[in-house]
């Protein structure tokens, strides 16, 4: 299996900025059908490069955080190694140049080793790789050229699929949600695919079947630790429960209550359990004149005592 080792610039300034492009990264890998980038498998690992200084002065010496297996590690254990610098550097010392490993449980960073000098990679070409000339466009090839040998950029970039910041930009102009619920979407492996789903069997605004399936749909999901793909209300039924909230059938506290019902029940329709429990709303004027009759019917003291009064 190749190993692809991506070095990102050193203009990060906390755990979360690095988190947020590791899982920006994850997602482009994951589009591309270049790995799965399933951290905890071992499909992508990030090794954190820390430095501190002073305003004003170049990078202090750094250090570099192994092997970390979770986005969320990579977040805690830079925002810890930043501090562990900056207190070691205030108390006057200085910041040894060594590897680190971040231990989960205690939630800090360890020493490994001192770091290797360049000798000690021991650098040398590999006769097996033959190499790669990259090119602009076909324009730019000279005659004679090996193809095989030839990366035309733009060749590249005609064919690629649809990426993580392409989606986010595609949900805001084509639905008019918010930058941070595209984020949300795009994020969620299948949630996008289930939104676009679910809006194209209801006229429901899109702001308010966002609310849904960022809020009621995602909490459960997260609540009970399954994927989308798991879900056991599927978007063409989340739709008809919208279609008849949409409808006036059912209040939106109601709404929510079928929703559960769906949850647990997942064989029954929407419009099943609303009738089954009849949830549904009255407008027929005389029937709600016979129901308000038979209340009073039923509580004549309390009825005496409001007019006593």
């Amino acid at each position: 299996i190749g190993l692809m080792e991506l070095v990102m610039e050193p203009d990060m300034s906390c755990g979360e900025e690095a988190a947020a492009a590791v899982r920006e990264l994850q997602l482009i890998l994951q589009a591309l059908g270049t790995c799965q980038g399933n951290m905890s498998e071992g499909q992508l690992r990030v090794d954190a490069n820390v430095s501190v200084h002073r305003p004003g002065e170049p990078l202090g010496i750094r250090t570099e955080v192994k092997n970390i297996n979770s986005i969320r590690y990579l977040a805690r254990a830079i925002d810890f190694e930043i501090q562990r610098q900056t207190d070691v550097v205030q108390r006057g010392g200085m910041v040894q140049n060594e590897t680190r490993a971040y231990d989960s449980k205690s939630g800090e960073t360890v020493p490994m080793r001192d770091k290797e000098g360049l000798q000690d990679y021991r650098f040398m070409p590999e006769p097996n790789l033959p190499p790669l000339i990259v090119f602009e466009d076909n324009a730019s090839l000279p005659a004679g050229i090996d193809v095989c040998q030839a990366v035309v950029v733009q060749t590249i970039k005609e064919g690629l699929p649809e990426l993580p910041s392409i989606k986010r930009d595609r949900l805001v102009q084509a639905y008019g949600i918010l930058p941070e619920h595209s984020f949300t979407l795009v994020n969620e492996d299948g949630l996008m695919e289930y939104f676009e789903a679910v809006m194209k069997s209801t006229k429901k605004e899109s702001r308010k079947v966002i609310g849904w399936v960022t809020n009621e749909l995602l909490g459960l999901l997260k609540q009970q630790d399954m994927s989308v793909s798991q879900s056991p209300v599927s978007p063409a039924s989340l739709a008809e429960l919208l279609e008849l909230q949409e409808a006036g059938h059912i209040s939106s506290s109601v709404a929510k209550q079928v929703f559960q019902e769906m949850w647990r029940s997942p064989g029954k329709t929407a419009a099943q359990i609303i009738r089954e429990q009849d949830l549904g709303l009255v407008s027929d004027a005389a029937k709600l004149h016979r129901i308000c009759q038979k209340v009073i019917d039923s509580h004549l003291d309390e009825v005496s005592a409001s007019m006593d009064v």
